[in-house]
C-alpha cells in the first residue's frame, strides 16, 4: 500500500509542478520543492517511531531531528474513509506541535489511483517542503 500511495503523492506533486509552469527554478519563477525525507541510506524516514501511534494518529513519538513543520502522510487502511488535509501552513510560532500538518489518503483513493484528488488535498498544504 505504501508504494502505491507514494506513487500517487509523487504524481500529485508533479501535477502541481506542471500547474506552476514546471519544476522549481528561476525561469519558472517559483521555488516550491516538496520531497520525501530520507536517511543517509536513501530509506524513507517515518514521522513517528514504529508502533508508537494509535489508529487516530495520536500519542506518537515524533522522530528525533525531523522538523515539526513536516507533512505527515497517512494512508487510511479502512475502506470508505474520507481524504482530508490540514489547510495552509502553521509556523512554529503559531503551533509548534509535530504532526500538525497532515494529509490523509483513503484506501479507496489509492486503489483507484486518483492523483487529481490527492493533488487537491496537497493544495491545502502546498507551502510545505518535506513529507514523511
Amino acid at each position: 500500500m505504501r508504494g502505491a500511495a507514494k506513487c500517487l503523492v509523487d504524481d500529485a506533486i508533479s501535477l502541481w509542478a506542471t500547474a506552476l509552469g514546471g519544476h522549481a527554478s528561476e525561469r519558472n519563477q517559483h521555488g516550491l520543492v516538496i520531497k520525501e525525507v530520507v536517511d543517509d541510506h536513501k530509506q524513507p524516514v517515518f514521522c513517528y517511531s514504529s508502533g508508537s501511534v494509535d489508529k487516530d494518529g495520536q500519542n506518537g513519538q515524533w522522530t528525533d531531528g525531523l522538523g515539526h513543520e513536516t507533512l505527515v502522510i497517512w494512508v487510511m487502511e479502512q475502506e470508505h474513509e474520507m481524504d482530508e488535509a490540514t489547510i495552509g501552513y502553521a509556523p512554529d510560532s503559531v503551533n509548534d506541535k509535530p504532526g500538525r500538518h497532515y494529509l490523509k489518503i483513503s484506501r479507496d483513493t489509492v486503489d483507484a489511483g486518483e492523483k487529481d484528488r490527492v493533488a487537491h488535498e496537497v493544495n491545502g498544504s502546498s507551502t510545505l517542503r518535506n513529507f514523511c
